[in-house]
């Protein structure tokens, strides 16, 4: 016998063989709960009337313990029939604290008593809070409870989703209004070696392979950092939105003017027009920066004066407009529109017209020239007369 024969027929002896990998083990059946709790932020429990409201909340004075964050990871990004929560992250308020717990599945075919423990929590709340979850999140926990032959346990709670929020208010200063980018530039905190959540879902699969479920503690952390930064966002957007006057950026300013506009507050929208226009000397990079958003302000309450018939005010706007160099042709135009057509002074109108040509780019020149052009003639006609 040679040395490798002698070599298997040992370890054949002791049960081990030498030509087979042991096979993966794999998860359990069942349920994995976490549940965490730590200090609630303190503004929780001053939440405005007038925030809540403003954010369309149905009742604007909620219960704080009777709302409930919620925040899924899944199998997939794009959601679909094929896409499972095998994660779902859930927060609350009692007393001080504000508690976690999570849910997640062990195997697909432990679906059915995740969504029963989400029934058996939801039971408790009147709301529920999301970031994106009135598009990906809770139409994808219906989907499941359809296909388990279940009923959507959050089917009579009201829903306010943080992200349309977030993206009226700083998307126009911001860009990009990611939940950790609103940690970094709104909540002044950044994450340290946190899973980006595209990785999550190879994750779970890997777990399914394997059986390891350290796979999956990055996954559970990042989902527990989601389910905080929530409760925190809520703050500083309803904080925002009960004090709309207080914010100081022209871009902030603007979105929550428009947004507000929209909502009937007029009033408030207007104050927030002109706070967002207020002339800023160029003389630094912010400056610059707030420019379109100053500019846009400018053009926005020049259409609410109009509308509202309010032609004194808005003649002294414009002029505003023209003696701080702003929005380029717009104010001659609209003072050449007004001259011509409401104090039939065509004089008048040709001198800002020219001006507006002069100042004109090559998406507005044409209807520039024709202006000019049609007031020249009407003057010589009127010379004729």
């Amino acid at each position: 016998m040679s040395d490798m024969s002698l070599l298997r027929s040992r370890l054949r002896g002791i049960g081990i063989s030498s030509s087979v990998s042991p096979k993966p083990s794999k998860p359990a059946a069942g349920l994995e709960i976490r549940e965490n709790a730590t200090t609630a932020d303190e503004r929780l429990f001053h939440l405005g009337a007038a925030g809540m409201k403003r954010l369309e909340c149905a009742d604007a004075e909620p219960d704080i313990e009777r709302m409930l964050f919620l925040d899924t990871e899944t199998t997939g990004l794009s959601g679909g029939v094929g896409t499972v929560a095998f994660l779902v992250g859930l927060g609350w308020v009692r007393g001080t604290d504000f508690h976690t717990r999570q849910i997640l599945m062990k195997d697909y075919a432990s679906e059915d008593m995740l969504i029963g423990e989400l029934a058996r929590v939801a039971e408790d709340f009147d709301m529920v809070v999301t970031f994106n979850g009135n598009t990906f999140d809770l139409p994808l926990l219906n989907t499941r409870c359809t296909m388990n032959r279940r009923e959507y346990p959050l089917e009579d709670m009201d829903s306010l989703d943080l992200l349309k929020h977030s993206r009226r208010l700083w998307k126009r200063r911001l860009g990009s209004v990611r939940l950790t980018r609103l940690e970094e530039e709104i909540l002044g905190y950044e994450r340290e070696a946190d899973l980006p959540g595209s990785e999550a879902p190879e994750r779970y699969f890997e777990y399914l392979r394997t059986g390891d479920m350290s796979v999956l503690e990055e996954v559970i952390e990042h989902n527990r950092h989601d389910i905080i930064s929530m409760s925190s966002l809520l703050c500083a957007l309803c904080a925002c939105f009960d004090e709309p006057d207080r914010l100081c950026d022209s871009a902030d300013q603007l979105s929550m003017a428009i947004t507000l506009e929209k909502q009937g507050e007029r009033d408030v929208a207007e104050r927030l027009y002109e706070s967002a226009e207020r002339y800023i000397p160029a003389t630094s990079i912010a400056a610059l920066r707030s420019r379109p958003s100053r500019e846009k302000a400018a053009v926005e309450l020049d259409r609410m004066l109009r509308q509202q018939g309010r032609d004194e005010e808005r003649l002294r706007h414009l002029e505003k407009m023209i003696s701080a160099g702003t929005c380029g042709m717009f104010p001659y135009t609209q003072l050449a529109k007004y001259y011509e057509h409401v104090l039939r002074d065509l004089k008048t109108a040709l001198r800002y017209a020219t001006r507006a040509l002069e100042l004109s780019d090559a998406l507005g020149r044409d209807s520039a020239q024709k202006r000019v052009n049609r007031l020249k003639k009407r003057l010589m006609n009127r010379e004729e007369e």
